[in-house]
């Protein structure tokens, strides 16, 4: 299936060239941490559910400290 992103494009009220626009995403809806891992359980992920969301919770965790302490993750 081919992913298509959907935007409201709106003109930019904020400048003053009539040729710059502004974009909004038309959000379908919202998943959480959660509901994309038992997704991926339903795809056929090795590891149970609970050892997927521990690992994710932990680098989500240990990115945001490496961020917040100045180091660039890539």
């Amino acid at each position: 299936m081919k992913n298509i992103l959907k935007v409201w494009l709106r003109k930019n009220q904020q400048n003053r060239d009539s040729t710059e626009f502004t974009t909004r995403v038309m959000v379908k809806g919202v998943k959480g941490m959660s509901d994309i891992v038992d997704e991926l359980v339903n795809e056929g992920i090795t590891v149970d559910r609970e050892t997927a969301l521990d690992l994710i919770s932990r680098f989500n965790r240990k990115s945001a400290d490496l961020v917040l302490s100045g180091v660039q993750c890539e």
